[in-house]
């Protein structure tokens, strides 16, 4: 039976015909083909058009799309094929040809850690031995890039084979050098061009679905919003109703009493004609909309949201008020039994400063369960209600609150009403030439976006960004998000994916139970090819993940530890702090073992100038360490931390270079301390806002995990 299509025999690629497989070959060097009965399949989408030559590009396609419909028209493109051997070849060249064809086809040999690391990230072994043999067993990365470049392919999950003899040389072509040259060049050329002609189809295609979904969401807004407002009227006229029924029921029941009395004294009943006309009783029906009363999720995030466009011209504000109220409401939820988290005072000013003086922030706080007592001066949650579901879901709230960009943004229709929001996509490929960027520009603004979006957006949008996202310049910033942990760090080790680590699993069709978010994390660090700066590690990271990144990260100068971190693995940050020469800024999450950390850091850490320890428990022994080993710090940070007058006054008199020492909210001593203040005088930046000698009123007000801001926020000159 004649072929209808010709296979490779080196990669299993089918293709429709000789001229498919001369371009096959000079694109790849690949020369070993034969005929086959497997027709190569033509699945074309029956929305859009596009045809797909297996079923792992339709499904790629309906992913994307959301096109589910193809026609198989597979039949009406097979056409048999015929690669017949020219007879004038010689019958030695027959004996050395013969061979070739029954050549036995094996695996190819590829770095066999590479491989694991790639297992290990959760690509299948045969993707992940198709990448290294094609990228060339260069690295990690190269192989990462090889899958993003051709997850497309129509055999990307097939296992490659190669011939036991790879070094048989191909037969000679039979055009001249200069035709054979003229070829390839049109090959190329013509290449090139379909491959920009689908690249801007595949653009207009995504502008358009883009246009679509956005008039999708604006229309189901608009839907929801006037379903509301029937409802709220609904509500308002069953409520009129009830009203009048109630006053025409006390009506009759006065005209009862009225008669009654009449009657007692001896009085003549009433006579009717000079009695009013009652008015008529509303007969009671059935609600046409039922009547839904707004849930106390659905309160809280009005309340939320009305804060926010109250405030919308100081994000600052917005920002710190969400924080505080997540504060109050973990506090609860981790100390239901202490009275001291769940009773606010309300004349406090840091409170109305940061929360009381901005609409909604009370009402908030009274959807969880705060009630105001003693003549309105404190807010107070009694034991017996505190309700775990209520203030779970306020925290769920006000986690989204502050993570969604877009929260309380879309509270009208962005297009006038009666205009209609149209644009095609001629226009917008006029408006937006993404690829016209320079790559210096473009590294410059990629550096800021963040390690999501520079992960799983950015380079999706068009070769450029792609290719300027792999510039080392672009992760010099590395600030790892909490991978596996819940809104109030109750247990870290009980949490769940982060949003990155679902997205980058969902995105690259990953097994979840094959992930590993340790070669996760060295895949983000081997980016940054040994540029990193500034380093917020997970507070899961491994032993492991630490080590690489003191190989990987040689020039870090800012370096963040959160606290579970630091109490777990203090021992391997201690070996390994000496690898962090040029370290300037370090954030610990906690105390733990402060003392063997500055040691460490005197010894080989010498351009230190900010050390920022929140929360801390600071005692003689931790405070001479910091005077001993540190005596020419620049910018100390402590706050919310317990330290006793007389330890301060030692840091105080020790550390004589520090320009700014924070020590606001701390317990152990008075703002108020006049020698302290005259201590301080020669700082050019010191503040103790806040701090009391007890825990008379315990106050807590912004996260203090929030390292990211630290560092940000208190850079050395």
């Amino acid at each position: 039976m004649a072929g209808v299509s010709l296979k490779c025999g080196d990669c299993g690629a089918l293709l429709r015909s000789v001229e498919e497989a001369q371009e096959h070959a000079e694109l790849t060097s690949h020369s070993n083909f034969a005929e086959s009965t497997e027709p190569v399949l033509n699945l074309v989408c029956s929305t859009c058009g596009k045809p797909c030559r297996s079923k792992t590009e339709s499904d790629l396609h309906t992913k994307r799309t959301g096109h589910t419909e193809f026609a198989d028209k597979t039949a009406d493109a097979a056409k048999p094929i015929s690669l017949e051997v020219p007879k004038v070849a010689s019958s030695e060249s027959e004996d050395v040809a013969a061979p070739s064809q029954t050549e036995e086809m094996v695996i190819p040999e590829v770095d066999k850690n590479l491989l694991q690391e790639l297992e290990g990230m959760g690509f299948s072994i045969e993707r992940a031995t198709r990448a290294l043999h094609y990228s060339g067993n260069a690295s990690l990365e190269a192989a990462v890039n090889w899958v993003v470049e051709h997850e497309n392919d129509m055999d990307i999950d097939e296992m490659p084979m190669v011939p036991v003899n790879s070094k048989v040389e191909a037969p000679k072509p039979s055009l001249t050098p200069e035709q054979l040259k003229a070829k390839q060049h049109e090959l190329r050329e013509k290449a090139r061009k379909k491959k920009e002609e689908e690249e801007k189809r595949m653009e207009r295609e995504r502008e358009k679905e883009r246009i679509r979904v956005g008039k999708e969401l604006l229309e189901a807004k608009r839907i929801e919003e006037d379903n509301e407002r029937k409802r709220i009227l609904a509500l308002r006229k069953a409520e009129k109703e009830e009203e009048k029924r109630a006053r025409e029921r006390i009506r009759q029941k006065l005209e009862e009493d009225k008669a009654e009395r009449r009657r007692k004294l001896g009085l003549p009943p009433e006579d009717p004609s000079t009695t009013k006309p009652s008015a008529p009783v509303v007969e009671e029906k059935k609600m046409s909309l039922p009547v839904r009363p707004a849930t106390k999720a659905e309160q809280m995030r009005e309340c939320l949201r009305s804060l926010k466009q109250n405030h919308k011209e100081d994000d600052a504000k917005v920002k710190r008020a969400f924080q505080t109220l997540l504060t109050f409401v973990g506090n609860v939820v981790k100390n239901p039994d202490e009275e001291k988290f769940r009773k606010i005072r309300l004349t406090n000013q840091p409170f109305q400063d940061r929360v009381g003086s901005l609409t909604g922030g009370i009402q908030f706080l009274e959807l969880c369960g705060f009630e105001k007592m003693e003549g309105g001066e404190f807010l107070f949650l009694a034991r017996d209600k505190v309700d775990m579901a209520v203030l779970h879901s306020a925290g769920s709230e006000i986690d989204s609150a502050i993570k969604n960009p877009f929260f309380g943004v879309f509270t009208q229709n962005p297009f006038r009403e009666g205009e209609e929001h149209q644009a095609t996509s001629d226009e917008m490929d006029d408006e937006r030439r993404w690829e016209e960027l320079e790559v210096d520009c473009l590294m410059n603004i990629f550096g800021r976006v963040g390690m999501e979006s520079l992960l799983l957006d950015v380079p999706f949008v068009c070769k450029s960004w792609h290719k300027a996202t792999l510039n080392p310049s672009c992760w010099q910033y590395l600030i790892f998000p909490d991978l596996t942990i819940n809104h109030f760090g109750i247990d870290p080790t009980d949490g769940y994916w982060c949003t990155l680590i679902e997205r980058f699993v969902d995105e690259y069709w990953l097994d979840e139970s094959r992930f590993s978010v340790t070669a996760f994390v060295k895949f983000i660090i081997s980016r940054s090819k040994g540029k990193a700066i500034t380093l917020r590690l997970s507070p899961c990271a491994s032993k492991d993940v630490l080590k690489y990144a003191a190989d990987e990260c040689p020039a870090l100068k800012g370096l963040v530890l959160p606290s579970d971190l630091v109490y777990h693995q203090s021992s391997t940050i201690q070996e390994l702090i000496g690898k962090w020469t040029n370290l300037e800024d370090l954030v610990l999450g906690s105390s733990y073992d402060l003392e063997h950390f500055l040691g460490q850091i005197s010894i080989h850490c010498k351009n230190l100038c900010l050390l920022s320890v929140p929360n801390a428990d600071i005692d003689q022994d931790s405070a001479n360490a910091i005077v001993s080993f540190l005596p020419k710090l620049k910018q100390l940070i402590l706050k919310e931390a317990n330290i006793d007058r007389d330890d301060l006054v030692t840091l105080l008199r020790g550390c004589n270079e520090l320009v700014r020492l924070d020590v606001s909210d701390c317990v152990g001593f008075d703002e108020e301390d006049e020698e302290i203040a005259n201590l301080a005088f020669h700082i050019a930046n010191f503040s103790s806002q806040g701090s009391a000698l007890g825990y008379d009123e315990y106050e807590c007000y912004e996260c203090a995990s929030d390292y990211h801001d630290v560092l940000s926020g208190y850079r050395s000159d």
